[in-house]
């Protein structure tokens, strides 16, 4: 993770420049303003301008045969000759007017309201499409780098839910146990170590595993760069520790064992011979001398 610093904000302002100014009408203007904030046609703009309600049914009548046709112009003709045999639709005969009307309804519904949902559709920005900020705040960081500000208050969010997780963790993180089974005459035995973590253990974990780039720096970085050896060394320990951890164990009982039974019969316990007293003309000598309880024995 990184740490940053607000040194400074910063406004950028960005003038989109309009060569036309001057020479376009309201409508011109109100296109440029809507592909600047969109990215979208004149096409689509111009459609979303368009009142559909006040269409009337029979253009919309035509628009959906067009689509049924799409190589020739359909004619206002062939609408109603349409409307008469398919649909049963006698455009002069005012007795069926509501009927007739209802008719043509129900069949222009479908292309009425996907033609709207459409204007919706074009109101929004284009798949992609980033709108020009006309201001934007930098903040400058500090390493010197800059980033928009919105940038940099939703990587303190992430970094502080980050920190709040690790702290959690190293709260929960009470101690160091490693498990090991050793053989005894035959019989399998269990040989455990346990480490309680200090304060001071808690505290050196949240600082190193808050500030990861941090203890990288500190601890593999050197005049030629990163240290790979060392760092895939420790990577490697740190996922193997309880397997050289428990290899340790079992050859420090090894060799306690090893010694203790060299030694068995050294009451010094060491390795040196044990010197033997003069025989006493008068006697059979003398044990070395051993205190018990302040007591030596003469024979």
């Amino acid at each position: 993770m990184f740490q940053v610093q607000e040194k400074e904000v910063e406004k950028i302002v960005e003038k989109t420049v309009n060569p036309y100014e001057g020479l376009m009408d309201q409508n011109d203007l109100n296109y440029f303003e809507f592909k600047k904030n969109t990215g979208r046609s004149r096409k689509e703009h111009d459609f979303i301008q368009k009142d559909l309600d006040s269409v009337p049914d029979l253009d919309w009548v035509k628009k959906k045969l067009q689509r049924i046709d799409p190589n020739r112009k359909i004619t206002n003709e062939e609408v109603n000759e349409y409307l008469e045999h398919k649909l049963n639709v006698d455009l002069a005969d005012e007795d069926k007017s509501q009927f007739n009307n209802y008719e043509i309804k129900n069949f222009i519904k479908d292309i009425k309201e996907e033609s709207k949902k459409l204007q919706e559709e074009y109101k929004k920005p284009t798949e992609n499409y980033i709108p020009n900020q006309q201001q934007e705040d930098i903040v400058t960081l500090e390493n010197g780098q800059k980033m928009f500000k919105s940038q940099y208050e939703t990587l303190m969010n992430e970094r502080k839910e980050y920190v709040d997780l690790v702290k959690q963790g190293v709260s929960s993180a009470t101690s160091l146990a490693v498990e090991s089974i050793i053989e005894n005459n035959g019989e399998k035995m269990p040989l455990n170590f346990t480490y309680e973590f200090t304060d001071d253990d808690r505290h050196s974990m949240l600082s190193d595993a808050s500030d990861v780039d941090g203890f990288l720096k500190k601890n593999f970085m050197g005049e030629k760069g990163l240290d790979h050896q060392r760092l895939a060394t420790f990577i490697h320990k740190g996922m193997h520790f309880d397997k050289y951890m428990e290899m340790a164990m079992k050859e420090v009982r090894a060799r306690t064992l090893e010694e203790f039974i060299s030694n068995s019969n050294n009451e010094d316990f060491t390795q040196k011979e044990i010197k033997k007293n003069k025989t006493k003309k008068d006697g059979y000598g003398s044990f070395p001398d051993k205190q018990n309880n302040g007591f030596g024995v003469q024979l």
